[in-house]
Parts: structure tokens; sequence; C-alpha cells
């Protein structure tokens, strides 16, 4: 004979069965479910309303051996839940039931001894249920009562987030002035960062032109005759050679301060940068 298993508790068994029912798939479940007409309760009910699946299912939690006895010993309450749902179930902690004890047509769901799962050691037989409208009421009931409690928990929350808030008015809507600022402050520096990449770029570009420059006025050295001047010899390859040089100086000169300049206007930005940065922490 099975033994009382004093460990477990009926919450983490109920919360164990609710897990098998999600609502993601259409399902709603009401824990001590009561009518108005009926003094009965059911320690579980799970609901699906979706049109291809429309089910209504009894779990009754049991959490000790004299528990599950005690439920045995009372036929009419069951007859009462298998009138009415069409899926009946007993989910026990370990060691309460056997299969064999379950009455005809009712399943059974066993919690594993570790309290993380519940396994279905017997299927619950599907059979046709008893209209009524006291079940339909009490369903709708309980649908308001959960629905009328998550709009109040909405409406506290909200209040609570505003009252902790400071709002200012922008462009005729009010705005919450932390919000506010942290958006300002993004969009400055995502313009900061625009405007940084654009230096870089741009100082790419001079460097890129001052060597094609030199690698031109090289191969001008290099490849090209002495003008007429120096074969008539009105003027010496010396002379020559010296203006070429003093005309490539000054073409370098005037392209190094170029670039001195756009690396002056890019070490400005890094320093607002980690000045920025150093604000902020």
């Amino acid at each position: 004979m099975p033994r009382d298993a004093n460990t477990a508790t009926g919450s983490a068994i109920e919360g164990l069965v609710e897990a098998r029912y999600p609502h993601e798939k259409g399902w709603v479940t009401f824990r001590e479910f009561t009518t108005f007409q009926s003094s009965r309760r059911i320690d579980i009910v799970a609901l699906n309303f979706w049109a291809s699946k429309e089910a209504r299912h009894a779990i009754e939690v049991k959490r000790t051996r004299s528990d599950f006895l005690r439920e045995l010993d009372q036929p009419e309450k069951r007859r009462w839940a298998w009138d009415h749902f069409g899926h009946c179930w007993f989910a026990v902690a370990p060691g309460v039931a056997e299969k064999s004890e379950v009455p005809e047509g009712w399943g059974l769901l066993v919690m594993t001894k570790n309290g993380k799962k519940i396994i279905r050691k017997r299927h619950a037989k599907a059979h046709k249920r008893q209209p009524s409208k006291d079940i339909d009421l009490a369903i709708l009931r309980r649908a308001a009562t959960i629905a009328a409690a998550a709009e109040r928990e909405v409406e506290q929350r909200v209040a609570k987030a505003r009252a902790g808030r400071r709002l200012v008015r922008v462009l005729g809507e009010e705005v919450d002035e932390e919000a506010l600022a942290e958006l300002v402050e993004k969009r400055v520096e995502e313009r900061f960062w625009e405007q940084y990449e654009h230096r870089r770029q741009r100082l790419r570009e001079k460097e890129d032109e001052v060597h094609g420059m030199a690698r031109g006025i090289e191969y001008l050295r290099r490849k090209i005759p002495w003008s007429s001047g120096l074969r008539t010899g009105a003027l010496t390859e010396e002379d020559a050679a010296k203006l070429l040089n003093v005309a490539v100086a000054r073409e370098l000169q005037s392209r190094i301060e170029t670039l001195r300049t756009a690396h002056a206007q890019l070490g400005l930005l890094l320093d607002a940068a980690e000045s920025s940065d150093t604000d902020a922490a």
C-alpha cells in the first residue's frame, strides 16, 4: 500500500498542473472553483474555448494518502464533477495513489519526487458532459473577477509610474522629462560620431592626395626632359634642379599645412569625446 507523502504541498502540485494547460494554447485555469447553486468545490478547472478543441477539465489535487482516501469515500462529489466536465483527473504527490485505485474513467497525474515535474500515469476518459447554466455562470463570474483585478493592477502601475516621474510639454504633448533627456543625449552622441567619421574620411582623402602629388613630382623629376633653355645652355642643369626643388618644396609645404590643420581638427573632436565620457561617468 502506498505511503503518505507529507513532503509535497498542494500549491506545488497545483502549479505543475496549471503548467500543463498553457495560456498561449487557449487554456484558462481557475483554482477553488465553485458555483452559485452547489456547495461542491473543485480544486482546479481548466477550460479551452477554441472551436477546434473546446474542453473542460476537472482536477482534484491530493497531497496526502489520507486526503485521497477521503475523496474515494465521496462518490457523489465525483459524480457531480463527472457530469459537468468532459475530463476528470486526480493530481497527487508521489506515493499517494496507484493507478488501480483511481475510479473508472478518471486520469492520474503524479508529481515526481524532486517536485519539478508532474507525470501522466493514466489517461482521463473523454466523455460527454451535461450542459449546466450554473457552471457557465460561475465561469463567467470568475473570468469577470480576474479581468477586473487585472485592470486595477494596470491602473495602479500606471499611477505609480506617473507619480515617480516629471513631465514636460513638447509640441503640445506631455513627455517624460528623463526619457526626453536620454533621447536628446543619444541624438547628440550620434551627431558627434557622424561628424567625427566625416572628418576622418576627409583627413584620409588629404593624405592620399599629398602622397599622390609626391609620387607625381618624383616621376616628373625622373622622366620629363629638361626645358629648351637647359638644352640651349641658357639654363644650366644645376639651376633647373634648384628651381624644381623650390617648386616641389612649396607644394609639399602647402599640403603639409593642410594635413596639420585636419589633424588638429580631429584632435579637438577626440578631446570633446573624452570630456563627454568623463562627465557621463
